[in-house]
């Protein structure tokens, strides 16, 4: 915490810098984290004016990262301008989604709707009683393109964790599969 200390001005002033400089901080804090484990990853919101800013410590939902997020937040100096957190947390609206009036993620190939992706139970681990899931995409078989289902599953997977927080996804899903 220290050197996220001594940086934290650079970090809350990100989004003026250029592309350049703001993947350089970014990669710095991205070696930090996974340095302290692999799973590690962050989540920037940028405040503005008096707003503070928010970096959010996650594991992606990963299980074996866990308890690493809850061991840095609870160490978590006061911080000027920065409020840190840990996990991701629901924030999608599910009335908006249900009625289909949901923004899409614009993502790297593809725009996905949360209110596109359905799911079901294929199986249940006894042991941790996580849920394998099926997924399907009412949209994918309109684009013209082939995809690679593994980021497929990433993408839905993304989404999953600000549809239900990533302590949920992390406690309750296991594997996916499209279909």
């Amino acid at each position: 915490w220290e050197w996220f200390y001594e940086y934290r001005e650079a970090y809350y002033c990100l989004q003026d810098f250029t592309e350049r400089e703001r993947d350089y901080y970014y990669h710095e804090l991205e070696m930090r984290l996974t340095a302290y484990h692999p799973s590690l990853s962050f989540i920037i919101k940028f405040g503005n004016q008096n707003k503070k800013a928010e970096l959010i410590l996650t594991a992606n939902g990963r299980a074996d990262g866990m308890f690493y997020v809850s061991n840095l937040i609870s160490i978590v100096p006061e911080i000027p301008k920065w409020k840190i957190s840990g996990f991701i947390e629901p924030s999608l609206d599910i009335e908006a989604i249900k009625k289909g009036k949901d923004a899409p993620y614009k993502l790297q190939e593809l725009d996905i709707k949360p209110s596109d992706i359905r799911w079901a139970p294929v199986d249940i681990d006894p042991n941790t009683y996580k849920y394998d899931l099926v997924f399907y995409l009412k949209t994918y078989p309109h684009f013209n393109q082939t995809f690679d289902e593994d980021r497929l599953l990433d993408y839905i997977y993304m989404i999953l964790l600000d549809l239900l927080g990533e302590m949920y996804v992390s406690k309750s899903i296991g594997m996916g599969y499209y279909e």
